[in-house]
């Protein structure tokens, strides 16, 4: 399977807009050459979000569901707590 290599500059942005369905789980590679930055952020309707992104080469996970809010810090805490909301 072949690779896709983006590149922003300090201003760019990649939108994707999914299909209400069942997904496969995705697995990406994403080399940063900044130490800040997002990398993932999705809003619903109702002001609910989730946003993955560096900060000070750290990355981390804000989720916003209304009532829960939470973000995670810790790289190896990532896959566990993001199973833990399901």
């Amino acid at each position: 399977m072949g690779a896709d290599v983006i590149n922003f500059d300090d201003q760019g942005v990649i939108s994707y807009r999914f299909k209400m369905k069942k997904m496969k789980i995705l697995k990406d590679v994403i080399k940063m050459s900044e130490s800040e930055g997002v990398i993932l952020h999705g809003e619903g309707q109702q002001g609910d979000y989730i946003t993955l992104e560096l900060k000070r080469a750290e990355l981390v996970l804000q989720i916003n569901l209304g009532s829960f809010l939470n973000e995670y810090r810790s790289p190896t805490c990532l896959s566990t707590c993001v199973s833990q909301i399901r």
